[in-house]
């Protein structure tokens, strides 16, 4: 699960099933019909292709999955066709339902990755979220979403399985959280909901630092989480329009950056001193244009701001990724 690791064809399986759903979820939601029709398409031919390769003498599923996987496989099929004539939301839910069981269903069998692992990918993932609400990129919002709710749907099939050993009120909360992630993800239309990407970032943010809490974290963790809400609560407050939670955002991204200065100039930092110095600059960037700040402040300054934390975020957790 983890998004350090390459992906078994299992998994590629069990994606393609999400990713099918998703695209017709969204499609749905924005009313688009060329889009659902193309996304129907998609779906149509995943499950051809099922068939196909179940259908196969050489057996390498048991002989009840492969019925299981044939009359689903004719249902899809027959229903697609179908849905020409009644265009029936009933069967849209329908189809989004059986791909999702069938991902969990296959995601089973999954080997199950480190609590780190896990941590490290919903951080990468509410990272993407973020990044993509800041530059309100409609692609790259899809395909932060996509990615996230394949996490989500790896997450409630591994906190079932028999092998898990977290306690069931943990396993109960991360289930829950989980259908409300892939709930909130089908309900996005074309018009994203800041509130509720916020919400799904803070999810990921929240799980990862109780997954983590088991052990200290490093300097560079510590610093990539904190950059990442500074850049939230900034967003937030940008949107909001209210000048004293802006003040308020605005004075707790400098108290960031002043402590990240204090630690880097230390000479026994390891850091490499061309990151230092590149960390020293932009805190005292950040200083200047905050003292800046009477009341008022610049749109594109703000964002400077914001993804400026947002990209020394993206490079600590590429520095975590590699080492």
């Amino acid at each position: 699960m983890g998004s350090t690791l390459p992906l078994s064809q299992t998994e590629e399986d069990a994606f393609a099933f999400i990713q099918a759903a998703a695209d017709i979820s969204r499609a749905k939601e924005m009313s688009d019909e060329a889009a659902l029709i193309s996304a129907l398409d998609e779906n149509l031919r995943l499950w051809v292709l099922v068939r196909t390769l179940v259908a196969k003498k050489e057996k390498v599923i048991s002989s009840d999955l492969q019925e299981k996987f044939l009359q689903l496989s004719t249902f899809v099929i027959k229903k697609t066709f179908e849905y020409g004539e009644n265009k029936s939301e009933e069967i849209l839910e329908t189809f989004m339902n059986i791909n999702l069981q069938i991902a969990e269903g296959l995601l089973e069998n999954a080997m199950l990755s480190t609590l780190e692992e896990d941590a490290f990918a919903l951080i990468k993932s509410s990272y993407a979220l973020s990044l993509a609400l800041e530059k309100n990129d409609s692609l790259l919002m899809s395909e932060a979403l996509n990615n996230n709710l394949k996490l989500w749907v790896a997450i409630k099939t591994l906190v079932k399985s028999p092998n898990n050993d977290l306690p069931d009120s943990i396993k109960d909360n991360l289930n829950t959280l989980s259908e409300f992630v892939i709930k909130k993800t089908f309900e996005l239309s074309k018009e994203v909901n800041a509130a509720t990407i916020n919400s799904l970032v803070n999810t990921n943010l929240q799980i990862a630092e109780g997954l983590l809490e088991s052990r200290p974290l490093s300097i560079g963790e510590e610093d990539a989480f904190a950059l990442l809400k500074s850049a939230m609560t900034l967003s937030n407050a940008k949107a909001s329009g209210n000048d004293s939670e802006l003040v308020s955002a605005l004075d707790d991204n400098l108290k960031l950056w002043v402590e990240i200065r204090t630690l880097v100039s230390k000479a026994s930092h390891p850091m490499p001193q061309d990151i230092k110095d590149n960390l020293i600059l932009l805190a005292d960037f950040t200083a200047q244009k905050t003292f800046e700040y009477n009341g008022s402040m610049n749109v594109k300054t703000l964002d400077t701001l914001i993804n400026t934390n947002l990209q020394i975020c993206e490079g600590l957790l590429e520095r975590m990724q590699a080492s």
